[in-house]
């Protein structure tokens, strides 16, 4: 991957992680214990796999890409 795609893919992959964090948040705030806790793991599984398949990728390649190092 080259770098100007690699820091496109990791604003997506941001800014789908800010959306599933949302989504993952309503969800305790307004849905039912059970439907709460069914959306609060699949947003948290969605957000591994973006950080494991998707951003880990991109670091490896492009270290200088990641906030956090």
């Amino acid at each position: 991957m080259n770098k100007p795609c690699a820091v496109s893919v990791k604003q997506y992959s941001l800014s789908a992680i800010i959306e599933l964090s949302k989504i993952a948040q309503l969800a305790r705030e307004r849905c039912d214990p059970q439907d709460s806790a069914t959306l609060v793991h699949a947003a948290g599984n969605l957000i591994g796999l973006i950080e494991t398949d998707i951003l880990a990728v991109i670091y490896r390649e492009y270290p200088e890409l990641d906030d956090l190092a």
